[in-house]
């Protein structure tokens, strides 16, 4: 910073905290207390509306802020904002005892607009035309961050009846070369009735032929044909070979939308415990062996790691995937310990009885489970209600090719026109400009309405700003 810039810093911090910017408080009159909090820090201001020159002035009394503290980083944006309320009423005490004073937040540029042009000009139903005025302004849609409740309730993916319907794959890559063949990668596969994992050794760069040469041998040899594979849209499973391979199987394929992983959310969630179950073996790099010879290559862990997951009972179903398979957990070091282990042999109780119980207990605990979850999703999120043909805005949160500054770009593009509804949480578009190439189905959640401006009502609207920034983004509706 230049002398000259700090030396008008500090003169600007003089005027603000000083007369006659700054005014006395009168304890016959109220008080406005404005809150603010973000990501960073928490900020107030108590103001007060006194007569000065025989005109009514609003003005401020004194400013607070503070940075926010480690704990409170992880709360909400209702919380975070609660914070700041009792935080600043514990601080103006002094001002607000015994006092009466409104309390609210900074006002917005609407509110702004309102107070500024009542003192000048009224027409008839000038409220309702400012609110459209900056309802339908399109720097405003494409610069503001969506405020609200997202778009998209919990869907229930249709749960399989039997073991091996449903198989969800991802892939682990990047991971450090390990094995005989210097493995660096790592296909997972969760069967979604039982929650059985597999975790099958592969390369960076197979392609989708060894993909599938590896799950014939390695899975579909032992367990038979999937009806449904959901995944991600890796290039590996939209290839030409992979589709038509199973269209001849007779399995569906079920893509992920754009920027949507939860819909193979449980190979996520694998791929996440897989990882730090690796990681907490392999701490001390490849090569290191103690002196019992063990060495911390992960491709010699996967089996240990296969096995000890398949034992250990799964939150959703309320049983290990080994014991929903089997009937029993199979068989570890640990039960050769136990001196009094109770051994239900099949001549005792019947094995089938053992397994349907285990089975309808799984079902019950899966119902349960989505239940509250879906409870859970619903709470911060609202039905969608779009149509084809409507205009809307696309969130540019993972979009990193578009021109200009990733800070001051803007949070939506569009807008664009939907071309058609997959399922009430997926809408696809009919995508211009940088967009262009990008996949065309995109989540809910992502998207928001647009509305669009009057120009009979807003005839001087569209300026040579407005006009050349509409033209880099897209086509104007």
């Amino acid at each position: 910073m230049t002398e000259e810039r700090v030396k008008a810093y500090e003169e600007l911090k003089n005027s603000l905290t000083n007369a006659p910017f700054l005014l006395m408080p009168d304890w016959k009159l109220p008080f406005k207390l404005y809150i603010d909090a973000c990501g960073e820090g928490l900020g107030a201001a108590l103001h007060q509306t006194q007569i000065i020159n025989d005109k009514p002035v609003e003005g401020p009394i004194c400013f607070i802020s503070r940075q926010i503290k480690p704990t409170e980083a992880q709360y909400g944006a209702s919380q975070i904002e609660c914070v700041g309320l009792v935080w600043a009423l514990e601080k103006l005490h002094y001002y607000l005892d015994g006092t009466v004073f409104d309390c609210c937040r900074w006002t917005s540029s609407e509110d702004r607009t309102l107070e500024r042009l009542k003192t000048c000009s009224w027409w008839p139903n000038w409220k309702k035309d400012v609110a459209e005025y900056f309802q339908t302004c399109d720097r405003c849609q494409k610069a503001n961050r969506a405020t609200g409740k997202k778009f998209g309730m919990m869907i229930q993916i249709q749960e399989p009846k039997s073991p091996w319907e449903i198989a969800h794959m991802d892939w682990v890559t990047t991971l450090p070369p390990g094995g005989d063949r210097s493995y660096n990668a790592c296909l997972v596969l969760v069967e979604r009735y039982r929650k059985t994992p597999m975790f099958l050794l592969c390369h960076k760069d197979d392609t989708a032929m060894d993909t599938a040469i590896m799950i014939c041998n390695k899975v579909i040899s032992n367990t038979g044909l999937f009806q449904n594979i959901p995944s991600d849209r890796d290039p590996k499973f939209t290839s030409a070979l992979w589709t038509n391979l199973h269209n001849l199987f007779g399995t569906t394929l079920s893509f992920s939308t754009a920027y949507h992983p939860k819909t193979d959310g449980l190979a996520e969630r694998m791929i996440q415990t897989l990882e730090e179950m690796i990681r907490r073996f392999c701490a001390y790099g490849l090569e290191f062996k103690d002196s019992d010879g063990f060495t911390h290559d992960w491709c010699k862990l996967i089996p240990a790691l296969e096995l000890e997951y398949e034992t250990s009972i799964h939150s959703s179903t309320g049983k290990a995937p080994g014991m929903l398979e089997k009937g029993c957990n199979p068989r570890i070091s640990y039960d050769t310990l136990k001196k009094d282990l109770v051994d239900i042999h099949p001549t005792a109780r019947s094995f089938k009885i053992i397994l349907d119980k285990a089975r309808h207990h799984a079902n019950r605990f899966m119902q349960d489970s989505f239940k509250y979850a879906k409870e859970k999703w619903d709470k911060s999120h609202k039905p969608p209600d779009f149509k084809i043909g409507d205009l809307v805005l696309v969130s540019t949160l993972n979009f990193n090719n578009i021109k200009g500054s990733n800070k001051l770009k803007d949070s939506f593009a569009g807008p664009f026109m939907i071309k058609a509804l997959h399922g009430p949480n997926a809408v696809q578009l009919e995508l211009t400009g940088e967009l262009m190439n990008k996949h065309p189905t995109f989540p809910v959640f992502l998207i928001k309405p647009y509305s669009s401006s009057d120009k009979e009502l807003f005839p001087l609207r569209n300026t040579p700003f407005g006009r050349r920034r509409g033209k880099e983004n897209c086509e104007s509706p």
